[in-house]
Parts: structure tokens; sequence; C-alpha cells
């Protein structure tokens, strides 16, 4: 999940969100400042613009040490950050496999 931080303190705790017709208004409680989320989901590694859905396996615990597939959960994946999961997993008609953790969803540094 991509972190928000005020654009003017650095906070990341103290924000709140409400929808608004415009889009959704983000406030700091820390500083005080207000701004427009923006709606293009991007890349939490490189920034960019073209992430699509892709499915990844779910796997349940069961009894002991037992693990089952209990199905697919679709998450964001990058054109240009996961290309190489992509071009192993997705372009052969397989799920992403369920300890990939996708380069549109990994916090920046």
């Amino acid at each position: 999940m991509r972190q928000f931080s005020c654009p003017a303190c650095g906070e990341t705790k103290q924000l709140s969100g409400a929808r608004s017709a415009e889009g959704i208004r983000i406030s700091c409680g820390a500083c005080g400042a207000s701004w427009m989320r923006d709606q293009t989901p991007r890349c939490a590694t490189c920034g960019g613009t073209e992430v699509f859905s892709a499915p990844r396996v779910v796997l349940s615990m069961g009894r002991g040490s037992i693990t089952s597939m209990a199905g697919q959960r679709d998450v964001l994946v990058c054109y240009r950050c996961d290309r190489e999961a992509i071009l192993t997993y997705h372009d052969r008609g397989s799920p992403l496999p369920p300890n990939y953790v996708p380069a549109a969803h990994t916090p920046r540094a």
C-alpha cells in the first residue's frame, strides 16, 4: 500500500481524507496543510504510471504445516519495475507467487 506524507512537513500518521466533488482532499493534523490526492495509480518504487492489476496466489494455512491455495487476489504491478515477474508468471498465464511483493507496493526509501 502506498504511504502518503504531508508535502509541507513530512507527517505520515496525522493525515485524514475527505471526499469532495473534485476528488479526495487530504489534511495534515500536524501542520494544517491541505491538498488534493493524486488519483492516478503510481509505482511506489519508480513513481511511474504504467501500473496494472495482476493476479497473485493467496495461500491459506491448514492444520499443522499444511498450506493450500485459497485463491487469487489482484495486486498492482509496475510494467517497468516488475517486468521480470510479469514475463515469468503473468505472460505465461500463471498468477504471481504468494511471496512476491510488487514494486508498486514497496514504499520508496
